[in-house]
């Protein structure tokens, strides 16, 4: 872990790092914050499933702090698998889940994933499940999920546009349409924000910009 760190630093790489359950956050927290981190410009240090499984809030966001890492969640989670985790681990699990509006009013900066290519559940790498987990928190069976972490519509878009671009340390060229930016563009079949909680993972893609250039445009 630690000469992986320092490799990665010193050529310019992002370390990402996969740990999952609070125990395991916890061990790598204190493996990085033992490192010296006076690389300057050096690339945020990604912790990937953090956030998902909060038991003890306040030791797991100190323990971020400390290792100065940055929390990458995966929302869509909730719906595939968060009604079954306290099956696995206790019912005290149950509420523990996903504390997204907890760490927004704390001042995290949370990004979207989906943590999956294929064979995952079907369109899981569709940001707008992703979004509509954050914004209704439905299981699979249609079950909330601590609905008192719901975060807004707009707040689950930047999750997914400015906040992932910057957990990726890259939030000076992609993840929002300013001067000198790539212009990365989404033309959707509804407005987002005007479309009700129940209806966001439906909403489809009309066309899409990379940099300026049409690569996709559909009429169905």
């Amino acid at each position: 872990m630690i000469r992986s760190h320092s490799g990665t630093q010193e050529a310019g790489l992002q370390l990402a790092v996969h740990a999952n359950g609070d125990r395991t956050q916890l061990e790598v927290c204190r493996a990085l914050a033992a490192i010296d981190h006076g690389i300057n410009g050096r690339p945020r240090i990604r912790v990937e499933h953090a956030r998902n499984f909060m038991p003890d809030f306040a030791a797991l966001s100190s323990a971020w702090r400390e290792a100065d890492i940055i929390p990458v969640p995966q929302p869509v989670f909730i719906y595939t698998f968060g009604e079954f985790i306290p099956h696995y681990v206790g019912e005290y699990a149950r509420d523990k889940q996903f504390p997204q509006r907890s760490l927004l009013d704390d001042g995290w900066r949370i990004s979207g994933s989906s943590d999956v290519w294929v064979g995952g559940e079907i369109g899981q790498t569709n940001p707008f499940l992703s979004i509509a987990s954050c914004v209704e928190r439905r299981t699979y069976h249609g079950h909330e999920l601590s609905p008192d972490q719901r975060i807004s519509v707009y707040e689950a878009l930047r999750m997914h546009t400015l906040d992932a671009a910057y957990a990726m340390g890259v939030e000076q060229t992609p993840g929002s349409l300013e001067v000198g930016k790539f212009t990365d563009i989404l033309a959707l079949q509804r407005n987002s924000l005007k479309t009700p909680a129940t209806e966001l993972d439906s909403i489809a893609v009309r066309e899409v910009f990379l940099g300026g250039r049409r690569v996709h445009s559909s009429t169905t």
